[in-house]
């Protein structure tokens, strides 16, 4: 797939062989040769992500804002606003919440309906990544140097408990964390 005039920054699959393209200018939808605008902005896409089913995405842009919409129908509704560089985000495996990483702000998990559940760093914290873990519920985040096993499900009530303890100090600045299937092995 050839994106002409742009510069691609983000990819990933839907249902139906539908593949998101995030670009400085927008996001694209691509499905059988044909390129359809779901967002066209003049900030740029720098992170995406598809839930579980491949049905709903998340994209954040350099400005702060989020979207969220459908992969099949190609609509992108703001989901939330801000002001800072959006580094990372990633769906709940429930499909009910996404996690927001940004660069000089709290790390936000915010149920779909814009309520927000927790918040977790301070306002100069600059979190990089962000990533849930569907065996075991629990999400790893990192900031520029350290990750972090962060918070739990609580499975009766369906709250988060904050769980922070380093993991690995880097010793270099980490820019993306990624889990097994499993759960068991993490890369950074």
């Amino acid at each position: 797939v050839e994106v002409p005039g742009t510069v691609v920054q983000r990819v990933d699959y839907g249902i139906d062989e539908i593949l998101l393209i995030g670009t400085n200018e927008g996001l694209l939808r691509y499905r059988d040769g044909e390129f359809h605008a779901i967002l066209e902005t003049s900030d740029e896409v720098t992170c995406l992500s598809i839930n579980r089913e491949g049905t709903r995405f998340a994209a954040g842009l350099s400005g702060g804002e989020v979207h969220i919409g459908d992969t099949r129908e190609g609509e992108a509704v703001k989901f939330l606003e801000g002001s800072d560089w959006t580094y990372d985000l990633d769906w709940h495996p429930s499909g009910d919440r996404i996690a927001v990483a940004r660069s000089q702000a709290p790390l936000q998990v915010v149920e779909t309906g814009g309520s927000i559940v927790m918040e977790v760093g301070e306002d100069l914290t600059r979190f990089r990544a962000v990533r849930f873990d569907e065996v075991r519920g629990l999400a790893p985040i990192c900031d520029e140097n350290e990750i972090y096993e962060l918070f739990d499900i609580d499975h009766d009530t369906r709250d988060f408990i904050k769980k922070q303890k380093a993991l690995i100090g880097a010793g270099g600045i980490i820019n993306d964390i990624g889990l097994a299937p499993d759960g068991m092995m993490l890369v950074a």
